[in-house]
This record gives structure tokens, sequence and C-alpha cells, in this order.
């Protein structure tokens, strides 16, 4: 069993290696998409939209998707 899970686990990780990853590329920065759901326990703390858009600007973020 132990084997089987190595081997899928190398299986999958594999592609990461194998393929030249355009995010090494001394040319210019990637452009990134970012998708998730934010979500905080303590809603005292406030991100206001110009922070969020400013903080995905800062870190090379086209494409966002917040709610």
């Amino acid at each position: 069993m132990n084997r089987l899970i190595v081997s899928a686990t190398f299986a999958a990780l594999l592609p990461l290696f194998a393929v030249p990853l355009p995010c090494v590329s001394n040319e210019r920065p990637t452009k990134l998409a970012d998708v998730h759901l934010h979500w905080k326990w303590n809603q005292k703390e406030v991100t206001e939209p110009e922070q969020a858009i400013n903080i995905l600007r800062d870190n090379n973020v086209r494409l966002a998707v917040v709610t």
C-alpha cells in the first residue's frame, strides 16, 4: 500500500518538474489570477476595497474574484 501511495504521489508531482515554468523567467513579472473566498472570524478587521485592489496590484495579480 505504501508503494502505491509513493508511486501515485510521484506521478502527480512529476509534471510540476517536467515542464518549464514561465514563472521563473527573468523577462517580466508573471501575470497571476487569484480566485478564492475570504472569511474573517473577527469582522472588526475590515479591509477596504481600495486597500484590497492595491494589495492585488502590488502583487501583480491581474484577475481576481474576491468575495
